[in-house]
């Protein structure tokens, strides 16, 4: 069953199906949440001992620049191993079925992406997305246990969901606001700080961008990660009116 297929590398707390209502709740709530310590401890362990071990000399950089600079991998290496066990389960169908059990929504398809962010290096720039409502899985794992770091949110690395200015804006290269801080007009809907063995869930609305920010040189390591974009079956998509006024007048 999908508890067996899963428990072989996500922890049990997360299978527990009495833990589900409460974390669905909690999503509908703030179409958003994040589970920390979701892959077991052996799991984690063997990415963040990849990660500072090396070499990552087989990892490929994209780009184009303006837009996206960051790992994926190339080739063999100890790390492109671990994090692919993690892009094939969630790839799976169990996987899926235990995310419509957090959110309330049934992903019906995904695009995964496996990255490393290199300190003094990476990031992503804020650009138009997808044309529907899709939730962000992203799973997070650091080399180090400089958690402290990465909490601040001095060093980067921290995934940011901002509102698009204008709507018919294909790209939006310029934000304003550091982590958790926004300016005027309101700033950031969410910043979701880069943690170790965490995963973090999130409705984003198609006038909703998001970027990683640069990492800094200073950061006490890479930040890796994969990145899984699920769409969302017709019947559970949001409904756009059901927060408007009904009212004509």
């Amino acid at each position: 069953d999908d508890v067996s297929a899963l428990g072989a590398w996500v922890a049990p707390a997360y299978l527990d199906p009495e833990a589900w209502p409460r974390l669905r709740d909690h999503f509908a709530n703030d179409s958003a949440a994040r589970l920390v310590d979701f892959c077991r401890d052996e799991i984690a362990s063997e990415i963040s001992k990849s990660e500072m071990a090396g070499p990552h000399d087989t990892w490929r950089v994209v780009g184009p620049p303006h837009k996206r600079r960051y790992g994926v991998p190339r080739g063999d290496s100890d790390l492109g191993r671990a994090l692919a066990k993690i892009e094939h389960g969630a790839s799976s169908a169990a996987f899926r079925r235990l995310l419509a059990r957090i959110t309330g929504v049934r992903p019906v398809a995904r695009d995964s992406t496996i990255r490393r962010f290199r300190p003094g290096r990476d990031y992503t720039v804020a650009v138009s997305g997808d044309p529907v409502p899709v939730i962000d899985a992203t799973f997070c794992f650091l080399g180090g246990s400089d958690d402290e770091a990465w909490a601040s949110g001095e060093v980067g690395g921290f995934e940011t969901y901002i509102e698009a200015e204008d709507e018919g804006d294909a790209d939006a290269a310029v934000y304003a606001g550091e982590s958790g801080e926004g300016g005027e007009e309101g700033g950031d809907l969410l910043s979701v700080e880069a943690q170790h063995n965490c995963l973090s869930i999130v409705l984003r609305d198609p006038g909703t961008l998001r970027f990683v920010k640069y990492v800094s040189a200073f950061a006490p390591s890479a930040r890796c990660d994969v990145e899984v974009v699920c769409r969302i079956h017709d019947e559970d998509l949001p409904d756009p009116d059901a927060s408007g006024d009904d009212s004509d007048e």
